[in-house]
């Protein structure tokens, strides 16, 4: 007996490539990537002149820059691997918990790009493979114990991304103090964004048994957490600024801070307690002024 009518067996639309090609720009955080990408180059611009040979090349450079954007996708992609209980608990809209990518696709999709990465490396800038190699591991570790360690996991992340801009100098011939000194900035000014998503996170974590420096803080303290790495971030900025070689250009560094400084000051009161519910504005309002960092830090 064949099934009524209407009732047929259908299988499932499968999803459009347009829509598989957007939900991978999602899983790879493309705009994270592409800042970082900016920030090799900057960093390319600190450096000092070879030592007894010639310029680094246009292909070099740019080479610098997608290897950093190439390792940077593959940790993300990876995080989120690791992450879909959380995910699904707190960002149902993520690619791997909505089901847009599956968890196979999503790990051959990881194997590629640090493939790439060290192909890039090997035909850019051979001599720096095992820092390449390096960085990958670390972003392999990062999720399944690195980030296990409340504030340890966000420090790893603050710190390759500093330390793209002295990834940079390194291709372009050296590291000079104007490039450590911005790698210093930018590390503090991603742990200030990053311990910031962990009170945005905090209620999803708890969900998951996930730990967290928001959970070794009081709820109605969390302002006063980022707010501190915040202000830490203020003091780097300013002891920069007082030697720029041009502190009107660099004062624009200073800008994504804001928003979390604005987010601390808040008035205490009733909603403090729900400070991950607040936090995401002032983490996206913080997020669409960093390119002003890369700006800034022309001026160094």
């Amino acid at each position: 007996m064949g099934p009524a009518p209407g009732l047929r067996d259908e299988a499932p639309a499968r999803p459009s490539l347009r829509s598989t090609s957007w939900a991978v720009v999602r899983l790879v955080r493309a705009e994270n990537c592409l800042l970082a990408g900016l920030a090799t180059l900057v960093g390319a611009g600190t450096a000092s002149a070879p030592m007894g040979g010639p310029a680094p090349g246009r292909l070099a450079l740019v080479g610098a820059a997608v290897i950093v954007m190439l390792v940077l996708a593959f940790g993300n992609v990876l995080n989120d691997v690791g992450d879909q209980e959380g995910d699904r608990a707190g960002k149902g809209r993520r690619p791997l918990p909505s089901g847009q990518v599956s968890a196979p696709q999503a790990v051959g999709l990881a194997a590629a790009l640090l493939t790439g990465a060290v192909g890039v490396t090997l035909a850019t800038s051979p001599r720096l493979l095992p820092l390449v190699l390096a960085m990958g591991l670390v972003a392999a570790l990062y999720t399944p114990f690195l980030k296990r360690v409340p504030l340890l996991g966000n420090a790893v992340v603050a710190a390759q991304t500093g330390a793209t801009l002295v990834f940079g100098a390194l291709v372009a011939g050296g590291v000079q103090g104007t490039t450590v000194g911005g790698a210093v900035l930018v590390a503090v000014g991603i742990l200030s964004v990053e311990v910031a998503k962990t009170v945005e996170d905090h209620p999803a974590d708890h969900r998951v048994g996930t730990r967290t420096i928001a959970h070794l803080v009081a709820p109605g303290h969390h302002r006063h957490l980022v707010g501190g790495i915040a202000a830490a971030y203020v003091v780097v900025w300013v002891g920069l600024w007082t030697t720029a070689r041009h502190p009107a250009l660099f004062a624009l560094a200073g800008a994504p801070i804001l928003p979390l400084l604005a987010f601390a000051v808040r008035p205490a009161g009733p909603a403090t307690a729900a400070a991950s519910v607040v936090v995401p504005r002032f983490i996206a309002a913080s997020k669409w002024l960093w390119p002003l960092v890369l700006v800034g830090l022309t001026g160094l």
